[in-house]
């Protein structure tokens, strides 16, 4: 992330883009004291971090819904609807049935 006087700097769109990142590696202790901060003053990304814990939850959980922290997780042809959705929104065009 570079230098310490970046923590101050970061803006909505940096927060969302950690937010997600998180769950797919660690973070430095440099983005996380900025992610942290950033949450701490902005109730809109902190809500955006929450969804993104809550997706994630229900996207890994396992084949019969169980999910950590006590969330019901979802079954799997849920998850992979939602992931077929995802990827057609990424992609910019409408899921396919099937």
């Amino acid at each position: 992330m570079g230098s310490s006087g970046e923590i101050h700097r970061l803006h909505c769109h940096g927060a969302a883009q950690l937010s997600s990142e998180a769950h797919e590696r660690a973070l430095s202790a440099a983005e996380s004291t900025a992610l942290n901060v950033h949450l701490t003053l902005c109730p809109p990304c902190r809500h955006y971090h929450e969804q993104i814990d809550l997706v994630h939850v229900a996207l890994t959980s396992d084949e019969a819904g169980t999910a950590t922290e006590g969330l019901p997780g979802l079954p799997e042809e849920k998850r992979e609807m939602i992931r077929k959705c995802l990827n057609a929104e990424i992609a910019g065009g409408e899921p396919q049935e099937g």
